[in-house]
């Protein structure tokens, strides 16, 4: 798994901005989505998430404010979260 350096920087902002429990959340949920997309990935069955014309992947993470996108590297055996959107109010 890697982070782009707009979804580490709004990662970092969450921890900021005391929101620790929110940052934990995604930290294990993108952790969790890189275990189930390698295990689709090596069923041959479709990844989570909406395929995007760009071949990235979009996922709403469930409960909480947050919109990831990702694309897969088969290649390096690496999920690559591009973008992480944090709906902060």
């Amino acid at each position: 798994m890697s982070l782009d350096i707009r979804a580490a920087q709004t990662l970092t902002d969450m921890h900021k901005a005391g929101e620790e429990r929110l940052h934990d959340a995604i930290v294990l949920f993108v952790r969790a989505l890189a275990l189930e997309v390698a295990a689709a990935a090596a069923a041959g069955k479709p990844l989570a998430g909406t395929r995007l014309a760009d071949g990235r992947h979009a996922v709403d993470v469930y409960g909480e404010p947050v919109l990831l996108y990702f694309l897969p590297d088969s290649d390096a055996g690496v999920l690559r979260v591009t973008d992480l959107i944090w709906l902060a109010v």
